[in-house]
Protein backbone atom coordinates (compact mmCIF):
# COMPACT_ATOMS: atom_id res chain seq x y z
CA UNK A 1 0.00 0.00 0.00
CA UNK A 2 1.08 3.40 -0.42
CA UNK A 3 0.31 6.02 1.29
CA UNK A 4 1.89 9.93 0.87
CA UNK A 5 0.64 13.24 2.55
CA UNK A 6 1.69 16.91 2.92
CA UNK A 7 0.14 19.35 5.14
CA UNK A 8 -0.24 22.85 3.30
CA UNK A 9 2.01 21.58 0.34
CA UNK A 10 2.97 24.71 -2.45
CA UNK A 11 3.48 22.83 -5.77
CA UNK A 12 3.24 23.62 -9.54
CA UNK A 13 -0.10 21.80 -10.67
CA UNK A 14 -0.44 20.73 -13.92
CA UNK A 15 -2.11 23.67 -15.27
CA UNK A 16 0.91 25.82 -14.38
CA UNK A 17 -0.38 27.60 -11.73
CA UNK A 18 0.53 27.35 -7.93
CA UNK A 19 -1.55 25.86 -5.46
CA UNK A 20 -1.51 25.51 -1.94
CA UNK A 21 -3.04 22.47 0.03
CA UNK A 22 -2.59 19.53 1.71
CA UNK A 23 -2.15 16.76 -0.79
CA UNK A 24 -2.35 13.17 -0.60
CA UNK A 25 -2.17 9.78 -2.33
CA UNK A 26 -3.66 6.60 -1.06
CA UNK A 27 -3.46 3.40 -3.82
CA UNK A 28 -2.70 -0.66 -3.19
CA UNK A 29 -0.65 -2.62 -5.16
CA UNK A 30 0.32 -6.08 -4.49
CA UNK A 31 3.57 -7.38 -5.65
CA UNK A 32 4.42 -11.16 -5.55
CA UNK A 33 6.81 -13.85 -6.13
CA UNK A 34 8.27 -17.71 -6.42
CA UNK A 35 11.27 -18.59 -6.33
CA UNK A 36 12.32 -22.32 -6.83
CA UNK A 37 16.25 -24.42 -6.96
CA UNK A 38 16.23 -28.09 -7.31
CA UNK A 39 19.89 -29.93 -7.40
CA UNK A 40 20.62 -32.23 -9.90
CA UNK A 41 23.78 -33.09 -8.19
CA UNK A 42 25.39 -31.54 -5.29
CA UNK A 43 27.46 -29.36 -7.47
CA UNK A 44 24.53 -29.21 -10.23
CA UNK A 45 20.79 -27.43 -10.18
CA UNK A 46 18.02 -25.29 -12.24
CA UNK A 47 16.84 -21.86 -10.87
CA UNK A 48 13.43 -20.94 -11.45
CA UNK A 49 11.54 -17.85 -10.30
CA UNK A 50 8.61 -15.10 -11.74
CA UNK A 51 7.58 -12.04 -9.72
CA UNK A 52 5.12 -9.62 -10.30
CA UNK A 53 6.57 -6.76 -8.99
CA UNK A 54 6.15 -2.51 -8.93
CA UNK A 55 8.79 0.34 -9.29
CA UNK A 56 7.15 2.86 -6.70
CA UNK A 57 6.04 6.83 -7.37
CA UNK A 58 8.82 9.13 -5.80
CA UNK A 59 7.78 12.32 -3.94
CA UNK A 60 8.93 14.57 -6.92
CA UNK A 61 7.51 12.48 -9.45
CA UNK A 62 4.16 12.18 -7.40
CA UNK A 63 3.91 16.34 -6.32
CA UNK A 64 6.83 18.02 -8.46
CA UNK A 65 9.55 20.05 -6.62
CA UNK A 66 8.20 23.46 -6.61
CA UNK A 67 10.47 24.64 -9.35
CA UNK A 68 9.79 23.67 -12.45
CA UNK A 69 8.21 19.86 -12.28
CA UNK A 70 4.40 20.06 -12.08
CA UNK A 71 2.71 17.50 -9.76
CA UNK A 72 1.07 14.43 -11.34
CA UNK A 73 -1.46 12.55 -8.67
CA UNK A 74 -2.69 10.58 -11.30
CA UNK A 75 0.53 8.89 -11.89
CA UNK A 76 0.78 4.53 -11.71
CA UNK A 77 3.76 3.17 -10.55
CA UNK A 78 5.95 1.40 -13.00
CA UNK A 79 5.21 -2.37 -13.22
CA UNK A 80 6.53 -5.71 -14.98
CA UNK A 81 5.96 -9.21 -14.67
CA UNK A 82 9.30 -10.90 -14.74
CA UNK A 83 10.51 -14.44 -15.77
CA UNK A 84 13.77 -15.97 -14.82
CA UNK A 85 15.33 -19.51 -15.72
CA UNK A 86 18.97 -20.50 -14.98
CA UNK A 87 21.11 -23.48 -14.20
CA UNK A 88 24.83 -23.93 -12.46
CA UNK A 89 27.86 -25.51 -12.30
CA UNK A 90 30.68 -25.88 -9.77
CA UNK A 91 33.97 -27.61 -9.61
CA UNK A 92 36.29 -28.31 -6.72
CA UNK A 93 40.18 -28.99 -7.54
CA UNK A 94 42.25 -28.73 -4.23
CA UNK A 95 41.53 -25.37 -3.42
CA UNK A 96 40.38 -24.04 -6.49
CA UNK A 97 37.08 -23.69 -7.10
CA UNK A 98 35.22 -22.58 -10.54
CA UNK A 99 31.83 -21.94 -11.17
CA UNK A 100 29.55 -20.94 -13.66
CA UNK A 101 25.72 -19.91 -13.89
CA UNK A 102 23.92 -18.83 -17.00
CA UNK A 103 20.77 -17.98 -17.07
CA UNK A 104 17.18 -16.79 -19.60
CA UNK A 105 15.42 -13.27 -18.56
CA UNK A 106 11.86 -12.28 -19.68
CA UNK A 107 10.63 -8.75 -18.32
CA UNK A 108 6.93 -7.75 -19.60
CA UNK A 109 6.88 -3.76 -18.10
CA UNK A 110 3.99 -1.43 -18.03
CA UNK A 111 3.21 1.96 -17.16
CA UNK A 112 7.04 3.05 -17.51
CA UNK A 113 7.61 6.62 -15.74
CA UNK A 114 9.42 9.27 -17.84
CA UNK A 115 9.60 13.60 -17.66
CA UNK A 116 7.97 14.73 -20.35
CA UNK A 117 7.05 18.47 -21.60
CA UNK A 118 3.55 19.89 -19.70
CA UNK A 119 1.56 21.49 -22.37
CA UNK A 120 4.37 22.44 -24.33
CA UNK A 121 6.41 25.03 -21.94
CA UNK A 122 9.58 25.05 -19.68
CA UNK A 123 7.79 22.73 -16.97
CA UNK A 124 7.71 19.36 -16.96
CA UNK A 125 5.69 16.48 -15.29
CA UNK A 126 5.65 12.82 -15.30
CA UNK A 127 3.87 10.62 -16.83
CA UNK A 128 3.52 6.63 -17.21
CA UNK A 129 4.28 6.44 -21.06
CA UNK A 130 4.07 3.04 -22.53
CA UNK A 131 5.31 -0.91 -22.05
CA UNK A 132 8.18 -2.83 -23.31
CA UNK A 133 9.32 -6.24 -23.39
CA UNK A 134 12.83 -7.34 -22.82
CA UNK A 135 14.59 -11.12 -22.80
CA UNK A 136 18.38 -12.19 -23.23
CA UNK A 137 20.68 -14.06 -21.84
CA UNK A 138 23.26 -13.93 -19.14
CA UNK A 139 26.21 -15.48 -17.98
CA UNK A 140 28.65 -15.82 -14.59
CA UNK A 141 31.76 -17.22 -14.37
CA UNK A 142 33.55 -17.03 -11.47
CA UNK A 143 37.08 -18.61 -9.49
CA UNK A 144 37.78 -18.77 -5.78
CA UNK A 145 41.42 -19.74 -4.22
CA UNK A 146 40.90 -21.10 -0.78
CA UNK A 147 37.87 -18.85 -0.20
CA UNK A 148 40.64 -15.98 0.19
CA UNK A 149 40.48 -14.83 -3.67
CA UNK A 150 37.68 -13.94 -6.09
CA UNK A 151 37.77 -13.26 -9.49
CA UNK A 152 34.30 -13.42 -11.70
CA UNK A 153 33.51 -12.63 -14.71
CA UNK A 154 29.56 -11.82 -16.41
CA UNK A 155 28.56 -10.66 -19.79
CA UNK A 156 24.32 -10.43 -21.15
CA UNK A 157 22.27 -10.39 -24.14
CA UNK A 158 19.27 -8.97 -24.36
CA UNK A 159 16.78 -8.26 -27.20
CA UNK A 160 14.24 -5.04 -26.38
CA UNK A 161 11.16 -5.19 -27.96
CA UNK A 162 12.31 -7.64 -30.78
CA UNK A 163 8.90 -7.00 -32.95
CA UNK A 164 10.21 -3.64 -34.14
CA UNK A 165 12.63 -2.92 -37.24
CA UNK A 166 14.71 -0.18 -37.93
CA UNK A 167 16.43 0.35 -41.09
CA UNK A 168 18.26 2.89 -43.22
CA UNK A 169 18.92 2.02 -46.63
CA UNK A 170 21.05 4.45 -47.90
CA UNK A 171 23.20 4.89 -45.01
CA UNK A 172 26.09 5.64 -44.42
CA UNK A 173 26.85 6.93 -47.84
CA UNK A 174 24.56 10.13 -47.49
CA UNK A 175 22.32 11.58 -44.69
CA UNK A 176 20.86 14.07 -46.77
CA UNK A 177 17.68 13.46 -48.60
CA UNK A 178 18.09 9.87 -46.47
CA UNK A 179 14.70 7.60 -45.36
CA UNK A 180 14.78 6.16 -42.24
CA UNK A 181 12.15 3.70 -41.95
CA UNK A 182 10.80 2.22 -38.17
CA UNK A 183 8.18 -0.78 -38.28
CA UNK A 184 6.37 -3.99 -36.79
CA UNK A 185 7.79 -6.81 -37.89
CA UNK A 186 4.79 -8.97 -36.77
CA UNK A 187 2.44 -8.88 -33.38
CA UNK A 188 1.53 -5.54 -33.51
CA UNK A 189 -1.73 -4.43 -31.92
CA UNK A 190 -4.07 -1.52 -32.40
CA UNK A 191 -3.24 -0.31 -29.30
CA UNK A 192 0.74 -0.06 -30.22
CA UNK A 193 2.08 3.21 -31.78
CA UNK A 194 6.04 3.88 -32.85
CA UNK A 195 6.37 7.67 -31.60
CA UNK A 196 9.29 10.52 -31.60
CA UNK A 197 9.00 12.00 -28.50
CA UNK A 198 8.88 16.15 -28.26
CA UNK A 199 10.67 17.44 -25.54
CA UNK A 200 9.69 20.93 -25.94
CA UNK A 201 11.59 23.76 -27.00
CA UNK A 202 15.07 24.82 -25.70
CA UNK A 203 18.81 24.27 -26.63
CA UNK A 204 19.26 20.57 -27.45
CA UNK A 205 15.63 19.24 -27.30
CA UNK A 206 14.03 17.25 -30.20
CA UNK A 207 10.10 19.51 -31.06
CA UNK A 208 7.57 17.82 -33.43
CA UNK A 209 5.16 20.34 -35.11
CA UNK A 210 3.07 19.75 -38.09
CA UNK A 211 5.21 16.70 -39.21
CA UNK A 212 8.46 18.15 -38.95
CA UNK A 213 11.01 17.04 -36.57
CA UNK A 214 13.47 19.49 -35.08
CA UNK A 215 16.99 19.52 -33.32
CA UNK A 216 17.66 22.83 -30.94
CA UNK A 217 15.30 24.56 -33.45
CA UNK A 218 16.34 23.57 -36.69
CA UNK A 219 14.31 21.25 -38.83
CA UNK A 220 15.73 18.14 -39.59
CA UNK A 221 13.48 14.92 -40.35
CA UNK A 222 9.60 15.53 -42.14
CA UNK A 223 7.37 12.33 -41.15
CA UNK A 224 5.42 9.88 -43.19
CA UNK A 225 2.20 9.35 -42.78
CA UNK A 226 0.82 7.09 -39.01
CA UNK A 227 3.56 8.81 -37.20
CA UNK A 228 2.54 10.43 -33.68
CA UNK A 229 3.64 12.62 -31.10
CA UNK A 230 4.39 11.55 -27.68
Amino acid sequence: RLSTFVRNAVYLSRESTWQKSDTSANNNYMGYGIASRYKIRPNTGIKLSYEHAYRLQEAEELFGNGINTSANPKLKPEQSDNINLGAYYSHQLNKHKFTIEAAYFFRNARDFIDSSPNGGGIYTSYENVGKARVQGLEADLRYDYSQLLEFSVNANYQIIDSGVSLSDPDSPSSFNGGNLTVSYIGGGSSQDYLTIKDEGAGAGHITVASGTVSYGGTAMVTLGLGLGIL
